[in-house]
């Protein structure tokens, strides 16, 4: 592939870096008549992670355009399905069966803006200026001027040919050698996504086709019996050096995931956002604050953490006087040989793991059957009450710490259960820059409750939204 594209962070980005990436970009403005045809590249939707080759087809009246990407595609990701209209993942007409569709196009001020309707769920703005007849890059923005990725399109360009009932063969073996219980590949939901991604896979034609038939298969046709499990094409796996806007990600800050604010004198609000980049060290600086003000609540919001590492029990750690067990995680080491979770004699021999050791929990995946995770204390605890906002999404490294707070009745949660996403997932490169996320490692709370796929009950239920006001309004003012 000729075309590189422009992948971008879709949440330390603003409207600021389309005006960069206009300003460096040749300025050289074509007529919209010229833009009728097809263009051949790459498209990078940075919530998907999925960096995906494919080609759209656009029309236009004088200023007007529309387009869309390959036709009939509907046809090929769902089986036999009549491509004319394609409802996959959203209730929204697809014409001509493309998985792609871009609508209500204008040309403003030497800009080219369309809205993308994906069959992800997700519509952005297409955003291109007009430098070249030959050649389409920009960005996908939401209607706050939010960065959501990027791509490069050229006319003729020639695409890079896979084959892809091969790569789906790598996926689905991939799969088998590397989840954690190869038992429950044997459930009649997994063998029904095998079973029909086998077939698509022969069938499909390129990136977006392939990824949207692993997407529909394994999330919303079938209930698979696990989580964890995720196809993605990074970025970074083709190129971006060329990108203009390169440098937005390679400056991003990682560690912007923890904030503090004081909703009154006597209360601390911690915000937590996302485990990914280990914010060890921002945890610390929060608890060291509130044990030197004495602040006597504290509230933590998890309600839009998707999870990341082990670091989230670093929470714990701050909370506990004396070293305690928070679960243990198995490997297909363990049920290769056991039907059962460890007996206590069998519990007591499993090494242990704390949350500083997350190169030993990616090694020992592979080498031993299975961890027990150790909470310690760092020093002093913080004494004042502890509330944990959760809902739907508060999900993976979030969840052994709701649970054994609770638990331990060392905070009280607030708001719904969790997401029930609970295993210790790897990723493992496939072939052309595919990467396909296994779950590697099955969780379970020291007294055996496992969370995957059923979450973490709440003390106090409440609406969606209405969490803090209940702290705040109900529970701190009893």
């Amino acid at each position: 592939m000729n075309g590189y594209i422009i992948g971008i962070d879709m949440k330390n980005t603003s409207f600021i870096f389309i005006t960069l990436y206009m300003v460096c970009a040749p300025f050289q403005v074509i007529q919209a008549q010229q833009l009728a045809g097809e263009w051949n590249g790459t498209i990078y939707f940075a919530n998907l992670n999925a960096e995906l080759q494919t080609t759209i087809i656009l029309k236009q009246s004088e200023n007007a355009i529309e387009g869309h990407s390959v036709k009939n595609a509907a046809g090929r990701v769902l089986g036999g399905f009549k491509g004319g209209i394609a409802k996959l993942f959203m209730k929204k007409k697809f014409k001509k069966g493309a998985l792609l569709q871009l609508r209500n196009g204008t040309i403003k001020s030497d800009t080219l803006k369309l809205v993308l309707y994906t069959v992800f769920k997700s519509t952005y703005w297409f955003v291109a200026p007009l430098t070249s007849d030959t050649l389409l890059e920009g960005v996908l923005m939401d209607g706050a001027f939010k960065v959501h990725g990027g791509f490069r399109f050229r006319k003729q360009e020639v695409v890079t040919k896979q084959d892809f009932n091969e790569l789906g063969k790598a996926l689905l073996a991939a799969t088998s050698d590397r989840i954690f219980r190869k038992d429950i590949l044997q459930e009649k939901s997994y063998q029904a996504f095998e079973k029909q991604f086998t077939r698509v896979s022969g069938k499909v034609r390129d990136d977006l086709e392939f990824y949207s038939a692993f997407y529909y298969y394994a999330k919303e046709k079938n209930k698979l019996p696990f989580t964890h499990y995720k196809l993605t094409r990074p970025a970074d796996k083709i190129s971006i050096e060329h990108s203009p806007l390169a440098s937005v990600v390679s400056s991003r800050k990682k560690d912007n995931s923890v904030s503090l604010t004081f909703p009154s004198d006597s209360v601390a609000l911690m915000t937590i956002t996302s485990f990914a980049y280990h914010p060890v060290a921002s945890i610390d600086s929060v608890f060291t604050v509130l044990k030197d003000r004495q602040i006597p609540n504290c509230i933590i919001d998890l309600r839009t953490n998707l999870g990341g590492t082990i670091s989230s029990m670093r929470i714990a750690e701050h909370l506990v006087d004396t070293a305690t067990y928070a679960g243990f995680f198995l490997t297909n080491k363990w049920f290769d040989e056991q039907d059962q979770i460890p007996t206590p004699e069998q519990y007591a021999l499993l090494p242990e793991l704390d949350e500083s050791n997350l190169g030993k929990l990616r090694d020992g995946i592979h080498t031993t059957s299975g961890f027990k995770l150790k909470v310690v204390p760092t020093g002093q605890p913080y004494l004042g009450k502890v509330f944990l906002l959760t809902s739907a999404r508060t999900a993976s490294a979030c969840e052994p710490l709701c649970y054994n707070l609770k638990y331990y009745q060392k905070a009280i949660l607030v708001g719904q259960t969790t997401s029930g996403a609970m295993l210790s997932g790897e990723s493992f490169l496939l072939d052309n820059g595919w990467d396909l996320d296994v779950p590697t490692a099955d969780y379970y709370a020291s007294d055996g409750y496992r969370i995957d796929l059923k979450g973490v009950i709440p003390d106090y239920t409440t609406a969606k939204g209405e969490e803090l006001d209940f702290v705040l309004n109900a529970l701190l003012k009893k």
